[in-house]
């Protein structure tokens, strides 16, 4: 009986061991990376910013793609429908988080469709406003 689980056991093994040699490493082909935004803007330099260092780390082709309109929508739906096989990324904006409290119907679900890579850049925001618009926003009814 040892022999028959030993066998059994190295039988397993070498299955995994013949998938693991099977598979192609990552990445195999050039890599896709979506901006939602027009050319020029914040998100498409620090897209061009990152795309050389990640070709070299890579060892693949980091290609940009601007799809800009519809609050980033276009975009997001062609990561959204692009095979999922790591080979298409999407330059995530503020908007990603935004647009679901805001648009009825959205052509993606952004938690369920995309997973997380990598945080690029943090942008701090500011609201300004004249004084008087404070005043009547908080003065009682």
């Amino acid at each position: 009986m040892p022999v028959f689980r030993l066998t059994a056991v190295a039988s397993v093994m070498v299955m995994f061991a013949m998938f693991a040699g099977a598979q192609q490493p990552f990445p195999n082909r050039a890599l896709r990376l979506v901006v939602p935004s027009l050319p020029g803007g914040g998100t498409d330099i620090s897209a061009r910013l990152i795309a050389p260092k990640m070709s070299e780390i890579l060892g693949q082709q980091v290609v940009i793609e601007n799809r800009a309109g519809a609050a980033m929508m276009i975009g997001g739906e062609a990561v959204a429908r692009a095979a999922p096989d790591g080979h298409t990324l999407l330059m995530g904006i503020s908007t990603l988080t935004i647009n679901p409290h805001i648009h009825r119907k959205m052509p993606f679900d952004a938690v369920k469709d995309f997973a997380p890579v990598s945080q690029v850049a943090v942008v701090s925001n500011m609201l300004i406003t004249h004084p008087l618009v404070i005043h009547l926003t908080n003065s009682p009814p």
